[in-house]
């Protein structure tokens, strides 16, 4: 029997890419170099170097946020055949940060969907990013009284699709694997993290791609899909 369902954060409830773009859009702005490509072709190379300068490197203590961001900008500039210095690639991600954050926004239907399952089920979120930034999004959209537990990879100190994380969320919502449904966008993160450990799984496929492995996941490309999923499959 269900009992608690268990969302990814950033593209799952918050529009993150939403976000992002008008953080990339206003460095298009700002920079000749960002602007020989499109913003799709920006927008993938961005999430390329997010990857590679990732979360794990903070979580360790190896570099703050701000000289993640940073370096992540000062690569960006290279790619394109600029060698930005520390001052140009603290400016970038001042810039990209402040865009970022000037237009919070949740996915649709997630404010609605939080409301309408809470009645039912325990409300748990999993997510890689920092304590503080993933706060603030709950509380300016109106939605951390919806929300029973959250855990963050700076508590655990590793990220999705670590096991670790998926347990501690477990552990607070006080349910199994098996009476626990997983809704996230990353398959690799959300999905496999999740199902390996023997959860029920919705995959949030934000950006077209091709279902890795139907047995796997329910795939959707709106939260108004969930309820009848839910109706349908794990009553």
């Amino acid at each position: 029997m269900l009992k608690a369902v268990l969302f990814d954060l950033d593209d799952t409830l918050f529009d993150h890419r939403h976000s992002m773009l008008t953080g990339l859009t206003a460095l298009q702005n700002k920079y000749e170099c960002f602007r020989r490509l499109t913003l799709d072709k920006f927008e993938t190379e961005h999430n390329r170097l997010m990857n590679e300068v990732n979360l794990d490197g903070i979580l360790e203590g190896l570099m703050t946020l701000d000289e993640g961001r940073a370096l992540r900008f000062k690569r960006a500039f290279s790619t394109y055949g600029v060698d930005a210095d520390e001052t140009v690639s603290y400016e970038a991600a001042g810039i990209y940060r402040k865009n970022y954050v000037s237009v919070s926004r949740l996915v649709p239907y997630a404010k609605r969907l939080l409301e309408e399952l809470g009645g039912n089920y325990k409300i748990g979120i999993v997510t890689n990013n920092l304590i503080d930034e993933q706060v603030r999004k709950l509380k300016e959209n109106k939605i951390d009284h919806l929300i029973d537990v959250m855990v963050t990879s700076e508590e655990v100190k590793t990220s999705k699709p670590n096991k670790k994380i998926f347990e501690e969320a477990l552990r607070r919502l006080e349910t199994t694997a098996g009476e626990t449904l997983m809704i996230g966008d990353s398959w690799q993160g959300d999905i496999a993290g999740a199902y390996n450990l023997g959860m029920k799984c919705i995959w949030m496929n934000v950006y077209d791609e091709k279902c890795p492995d139907p047995k796997m996941a329910a795939e959707i490309r709106s939260l108004k899909e969930v309820k009848g999923i839910i109706s349908d499959n794990y009553k």
